[in-house]
């Protein structure tokens, strides 16, 4: 479980969500800011609200900061991270998760080359297996997905006509 909370039959904060994300199964995926990660199951009765925890040792709190997210045809499932505050706060990056809700990894810049941690966009094209982030003052960046997602990183190429633009949003068109 993330932050010590216990699985039950409601939100964690719902007056926090800032993430948002519909996956193919119809389950719900909310990020609420300081709070928790949570994956919601309305399929079932009485709904299934689990929280998501993250690996040891991992400060939970950073992973719970997303604005943006994604997922691609295995269903894993690609948060962008953001900050409360960018100047005490880093952001935390892209958290990958499968599509049980297990924390499988974080893509960050000093492992992908994201060319910033705060991942305001994330689009996925999966018939070129390619994921695009939109990142706060640099622009946008690809990376083909690893096809092994659970062990190996991606390396972001970032588009240098978009340096030093401010992303808050992108969608896949004629792709």
């Amino acid at each position: 479980n993330c932050c010590g909370l216990a699985q039950d039959t409601s939100f964690a904060n719902p007056v926090s969500a800032f993430q948002l994300l519909v996956d193919r199964r119809g389950r719900k995926w909310f990020s609420f800011w300081g709070v928790a990660v949570q994956l919601v199951d309305d399929s079932v009765s009485p709904a299934s609200f689990e929280r998501l925890s993250f690996p040891a040792g991992a400060d939970s709190m950073h992973h719970t900061y997303m604005w943006s997210s994604a997922y691609d045809d295995s269903d894993y499932v690609y948060l962008g991270g953001d900050t409360w505050d960018r100047g005490s706060q880093q952001p935390v990056g892209i958290d990958v998760y499968a599509a049980d809700g297990t924390f499988l990894k974080n893509w960050n810049s000093s492992t992908t080359g994201l060319p910033d941690d705060q991942v305001r966009a994330v689009v996925v094209d999966s018939t070129r297996d390619r994921i695009w982030a939109g990142v706060a003052t640099n622009g946008i960046a690809y990376a083909r997905i690893p096809s092994d997602k659970r062990g190996a990183l991606p390396t972001f190429h970032a588009d240098s006509s978009t340096r030093g633009l401010d992303v808050f949003g992108m969608a896949l068109h004629n792709d």
